[in-house]
């Protein structure tokens, strides 16, 4: 049995990946390819969490529960050795970018190494690398849809090696699995512009159309902008719920391009991390254009008008969302 973990990166379409691999579940079994419920409904949070040295810990994330590891480590992997039982797949499918987000420390990795011994079966990592610069720019924007109110600066990046060296992130998964396999997350060579036709496409997976609704959709330029502002001022940090509420609206007037990087932060990023990639470029000689990954990202400028006439826009969806039908606002 093939067993292939799909790490990320996170921004790399993960969501989408997920969500379509978990809506077909029995057509992948038809096709000798297991994608466990066991660890998760739809990603594979259970992994990383029995993985983490400290699942409690700041940087666990959506992985700091305890809520269905009930039994610990012995119960999970019984599940899901029962589900290898009963479907006899060719290839066990994991997902999760948690374990490439959350694993922080050489335990965490012996801890995942260990969890996959029980299965007994040799195991591969497949990881989608985002040009350096534009993985910044879309981890800046998931972190203000998680509440943070701070513009953001290019040391954000430079001192957060772990993430974004990517030469460092291959070596942890070369030390932890038997094989990686890399490829470029770039959606002008993706069939059809879809990510998750390409991951397809890399297993062989035949017979399912990704889901119309399968995108994680983020907010434009302006749009994170107001909400970075409205974190400020605690609006969107009371409760994930009404956070997403505001999300929702605030995504419904996108009318433009999603944040970049200024051209000089990006040139500063990938002069940081140009080595990581040309070391990689030694080891993985198989077609990947590792120029790509070291790109500029598309700069976009949000002015004070951009953000007033946005906000004036929300404020006006929010009012006609709380009248009875047939009234308007004064």
């Amino acid at each position: 049995m093939r067993v292939v973990l799909h790490v990320g990166l996170p921004k790399t379409g993960t969501t989408a990946i997920q969500r379509t691999l978990a809506a077909n579940r029995p057509v992948l079994a038809a096709q000798g390819i297991l994608y466990p419920a066991s660890l998760g409904r739809v990603y594979h949070w259970k992994l990383a969490a029995l993985a983490l040295q400290d699942p409690l810990a700041p940087w666990a994330g959506a992985t700091a529960r305890t809520d269905g590891l009930e039994g610990g480590p012995d119960a999970i992997l019984h599940a899901l050795q029962d589900e290898i039982a009963q479907v006899r797949p060719n290839i066990l499918l994991i997902s999760s970018e948690h374990l490439t987000s959350r694993l922080q420390f050489p335990t965490d990795y012996e801890n995942l190494r260990t969890l996959l011994a029980a299965i007994d079966a040799q195991t591969e990592a497949l990881i989608y690398l985002r040009p350096i610069a534009d993985y910044a720019a879309a981890s800046y924007t998931e972190s203000v849809k998680n509440g943070r109110h701070t513009p953001f600066h290019v040391s954000d990046v430079l001192q957060n090696p772990d993430r974004y060296d990517y030469n460092r992130v291959i070596r942890r998964w070369e030390d932890t699995l038997h094989s990686v396999t890399i490829r470029v997350f770039d959606r002008r060579r993706f069939p059809d512009g879809n990510v998750i036709n390409d991951f397809l496409d890399a297993l062989g997976i035949h017979g399912i159309t990704p889901s119309t609704d399968a995108e994680n959709i983020s907010p434009d330029a302006v749009g994170i902008e107001v909400f970075r502002r409205l974190n400020a001022v605690n609006v969107a940090r009371r409760g994930p719920l009404l956070r997403r509420a505001i999300l929702s609206d605030i995504v419904s007037l996108n009318a433009g391009p999603k944040f970049g990087l200024s051209k000089s932060d990006a040139a500063t990023i990938n002069q940081c991390y140009a080595r990581g990639i040309e070391a990689l470029h030694s080891r993985y000689d198989n077609g990947i254009d590792w120029k790509s990954l070291t790109c500029d990202s598309e700069e976009v400028t949000v002015t004070e008008v951009d953000v007033i006439d946005r906000l004036l826009a929300l404020i006006q969806r929010l009012a006609f969302k709380e009248l009875p039908p047939g009234k308007t606002p004064k």
